[in-house]
Formats: structure tokens, sequence, C-alpha cells
């Protein structure tokens, strides 16, 4: 879990940049777009990679201002939540989106802190049965040592906001999903509240000593 996280994280920061040296058009072409945005970012950690490394505070805010117009963490949420968004109050669902975000903005930060100048190769993309409304885009992040590591962004497009990320899939295993399964043992076990709370407390920052 751990490791399929932490190569989350590095790939989704190198393709969901787009503010960084790129002006995103959201009507782009999927693929097009996050082989643009993924030049751009790569540019941006080779050139400050000492400085970003050595600055927690600026790598966290750089995820918060760049990464979040990027993704659909309302509709990430309901996914992860499944069954327990339908039956979660307001109040409920907007404290986990909250917390949701505030955890994968931790991930991020974590792990671009660790870049060390890997690349990223895009395979030929592929059009879905819904070509207007969802896309699969494929890239493998390629190591020095060991096989290619398989990332699979799945998008959709809506005309108000263009093409957001709502899943990743990392050597065939769905965020979603994975993150699904484990808060619904701890909502089944505890409650939603429960989750939530321990959410936050993990998202509090950790004293330097």
């Amino acid at each position: 879990m751990y490791r399929m996280i932490r190569h989350l994280g590095f790939s989704i920061v190198l393709l969901l940049t787009a503010q960084l040296g790129f002006a995103a058009d959201k009507h782009a072409h999927p693929q097009e777009l996050m082989q643009n945005v993924t030049q751009n970012i790569l540019k941006v950690l080779q050139q400050n990679k000492q400085q970003l490394q050595q600055n927690k505070s600026l790598l966290t805010k750089k995820v918060e201002d760049l990464v979040l117009p990027n993704m659909d963490f309302v509709a990430m949420s309901k996914l992860v939540l499944g069954k327990n968004w339908r039956q979660a109050s307001k109040d409920q669902r907007d404290q986990f989106v909250d917390e949701f975000k505030g955890l994968l903005i931790r991930t991020y930060s974590t792990s671009l802190s660790e870049y060390s100048d890997q690349t990223v190769d895009f395979l030929p993309f592929r059009e879905s049965n819904q070509p207007n409304k969802r896309a699969t885009v494929k890239s493998q992040i390629k190591r020095s040592s060991g096989p290619p590591i398989p990332i699979n962004y799945s998008l959709r497009f809506k005309d108000s906001d263009g093409w957001k990320v709502y899943d990743i899939g990392i050597e065939g295993v769905s965020l979603v999903t994975n993150y699904r399964s484990s808060f619904s043992r701890e909502i089944a076990n505890k409650g939603i509240d429960h989750l939530i709370r321990s959410l936050k407390e993990r998202n509090q920052p950790q004293s330097s000593t």
C-alpha cells in the first residue's frame, strides 16, 4: 500500500500541476494535455530540486495551489465512500471531502520531495466508448533499475471545468478501490465520524521534534 501511494504521489504531481509553465486548455485532448504538463513540470522539478526538498512548507503550498484545480475530489469521494456517501449527511460529506483532499496533498508533498530524475512515457491513446465524457491516459514511470511502473489516469469531462482526474490505477490497482476497501472497514467498525476524525488527526502538521 505505501509503495503504491508513494508512486501515485510522484506521478500525480508530475501530471496534474498544469499551472507551472503551461497554460492548460481545459478542452484539450486529455493525452495531449498530460503530455505537455509532464514536460513542463519535469523541468521545474529538475531546476528546483534542492529548494523543494529542503522546504516542506513550499512543497505543500505548491501542491495545494497546483494540484487541486485538476482533480475531481467530490467524484473521488463519492466513489471511495460508495454506499456510505449516500448515507452520510451533507456536513459529513463536506468534511470527508476536505480531509480526503488533505490526505492526498500530504502524500503528493512527500512524494515530490523524493523526486530523483525519473522519466515518464505515454502509451498509445485509445478512445473510450464515451469519448467526449470519459478517457483513460496510460503512462509508465521509468526507473534506473527495475521494470517501469504503469500508471493509468481516469478522467471525466464537463463543459464547466473540462477534464478532471477521478481515479488512478497503479500497477493494476485502483486508488479508489484501495481506499474504499480500507475506509469501508473503518466505517463499519466505528462509523464515518470516526473516519473523518482519524483523517483530520493524520492531516495535522507534524512536530519537528
